[in-house]
């Protein structure tokens, strides 16, 4: 079923912990099962996705994603702005 509107990102936020968490195994278990094939698509359609969030957010408030990446809180404030901005601007 998909998120209603109101709680897509709380869900999803759950699910990606869960998936960072799966990644990590993957890292530094060398007991770890390798991934399906479908679910191995899905990770890589999952890694592009949060690439392109990213690219966008440092495109809006003009700050290389690699500055983004450094601190929290500028990721936290390049959320607030979007999240703040008038529709088409």
């Amino acid at each position: 079923m998909a998120n209603m509107s109101y709680c897509r990102f709380q869900n999803t936020a759950g699910d990606l912990d869960d998936c960072q968490s799966a990644f990590e195994g993957l890292v530094n278990d060398p007991d770890e099962k390798p991934l399906s094939r479908e679910e191995l698509a899905a990770a890589k359609r999952l890694v592009k996705t949060c690439a392109a969030i990213l690219n966008l957010l440092a495109e809006t408030v003009d700050v290389p994603v690699e500055e983004l990446l450094e601190d929290d809180r500028e990721i936290d404030e390049a959320v607030d702005f979007v999240n703040t901005q008038p529709d088409g601007e």
